[in-house]
């Protein structure tokens, strides 16, 4: 399993530049779906491990274009952490004929943990922006300004795709949040395929923080449970702007 780390200003110096490019992330429920080995089942979120979730996010796996990266945490190597292992994955990608480069995940997290969101906040703000979420989102307008938001269901929502599509195409072309669980991998991909001058960014839940919800993971329950801690986080956002 290939993993490149790279900083949180390569990819806002690429948004700058008015460089394009398209992220999805692939961790570790985009992991079990494809390996289909879940169906019927549903991850933490109470997202359905549809059979149809299941094979798109298969097929996502296979995915080539222009400026089109793949994420991955680089903890899905330790079998015993996560469940998956190196060797696993390997052998999957060596099922689907595929060897994919992926960038590491976790740098959004970590920049998202300590404030440090001032210039990939900036640069967002100077392109259209749409975010592609469900309606808990919204909340993200003084914060981003965007210019548009195309709802989607929750916790199930690959059957919007196609609807999604269509709502898209309508928006100016520029920057995309794409913040829709497992389903994100086959709408980031199918946008891009059609809409190359555009950003699809998928970056997990990273933005759940600004609007104070995602408490099921550990750092924001515990950010959340704390108001200093939090007007604290708030505070190291802005100053990095």
């Amino acid at each position: 399993m290939k993993i490149i780390d790279h900083p949180i200003e390569w990819y806002i110096e690429k948004i700058n530049r008015c460089e394009p490019f398209s992220i999805c992330t692939m961790g570790d429920g985009e992991f079990v779906a494809a390996f289909s080995k879940n169906i019927g089942g549903e991850n933490a979120e109470a997202t359905k491990y549809t059979q149809e979730l299941c094979d798109g996010l298969r097929e996502a796996f296979k995915y080539q274009a222009d400026n089109f990266y793949f994420a991955a945490p680089a903890g899905l190597k330790n079998a015993a952490l996560s469940g998956m292992g190196e060797v696993r994955i390997d052998r999957f990608q060596q099922e689907l004929g595929i060897d994919i480069e992926f960038h590491e995940m976790s740098v959004w997290d970590e920049a998202m943990k300590v404030g440090n969101f001032g210039g990939l906040i900036e640069a967002i703000r100077n392109k259209p922006t749409t975010i592609i979420s469900n309606q808990s989102l919204r909340l993200l307008k003084p914060v981003l300004d965007y210019d548009n938001f195309v709802e989607t269901g929750y916790p199930n929502c690959f059957d919007d795709i196609p609807r999604i599509i269509e709502e898209v195409k309508k928006t100016n072309r520029g920057v995309y949040l794409v913040a829709m669980g497992l389903a994100a991998p086959v709408l980031c991909q199918k946008l891009h395929a059609i809409m190359k001058d555009s950003w699809f960014i998928d970056i997990g839940s990273v933005w759940d923080t600004f609007v104070g919800i995602g408490a099921q993971r550990g750092f924001r329950a515990e950010l959340y449970a704390d108001h200093n801690k939090y007007a604290a986080w708030w505070r190291s956002v802005i100053e990095s702007m």
